[in-house]
């Protein structure tokens, strides 16, 4: 917990824990914090200390004080921006200042794709294709369900920690490529979170979330790399399309 030996100075301990139990989703967007002396209780540091930690974390953003309501975390804003060149995950969550992080749900071949899926892919009937789905978070909070069909040529993504690396710079290390989504293969609907998708994305069933499907291109080589399959971006993130 605090250690008042340390020469970290205690305010700065504790604004790191706060901010550990954000990105740990203890403390969700919109979320009321405890009251500055439940805080000092817990830490077991004065109410200077504490109102220091808090007084930071305000001036960064991260949090808010609402007059007479107590202490909130920020919600972020998470902008997607689809006229840039395709952008892994990691790459968008650094431009929204927040850290990207994943949890591999699915890494399979799939001897025998669907038919469209050959088709997007552009390859022969019978050819099997890799898959990969992913649970993706922000500082913490469970953002998209990202699930993508590879040839095989990408086979080296079986063996790779998917978990703790990006994607894409995986990717870029063993193939030089230049990767962009297709120009009017990008499709986005509102739809409802089944039990499934509501459980991993910690939202309620039912709530409206957004659905991406599109291709990815390998643009040196013009041809499709992958396709694109996202579910998500819901009721705890603002989603913005800019143009």
């Amino acid at each position: 917990m605090i250690n008042s030996n340390s020469i970290t100075p205690l305010y700065l301990q504790v604004k790191e824990h706060i901010l550990n139990d954000i990105h740990g989703g203890k403390y969700l967007p919109s979320g009321r914090l405890p009251s500055e002396k439940e805080l000092a209780a817990m830490y077991n540091v004065s109410l200077i200390t504490i109102r220091r930690a808090i007084s930071e974390l305000v001036d960064e953003q991260i949090l808010q004080k609402k007059q007479g309501k107590g202490t909130f975390v920020t919600k972020k804003s998470f902008s997607r921006p689809y006229y840039q060149n395709a952008l892994s995950f990691t790459e968008i969550c650094q431009a929204n200042g927040m850290r990207a992080s994943a949890k591999l749900l699915q890494r399979e071949i799939l001897p025998y794709p669907a038919p469209e899926i050959l088709k997007q892919l552009a390859l022969p009937e019978g050819s099997p294709v890799l898959l990969i789905e992913r649970l993706r978070f922000a500082d913490g909070i469970p953002i998209v369900i990202e699930k993508s069909c590879f040839s095989m040529e990408y086979d080296f993504l079986l063996e790779a920690d998917l978990e703790k690396n990006s994607m894409y710079q995986i990717i870029r290390e063993n193939r030089t490529v230049d990767l962009q989504p297709v120009i009017g293969q990008r499709f986005v609907k509102i739809t409802k979170a089944n039990t499934r998708i509501a459980r991993y994305l910690n939202i309620r069933e039912s709530t409206p979330i957004l659905q991406y499907e599109g291709i990815c291109w390998e643009m040196i080589s013009d041809r499709p790399a992958h396709t694109s399959f996202q579910t998500g971006y819901g009721e705890q993130m603002d989603f913005a399309l800019r143009f």
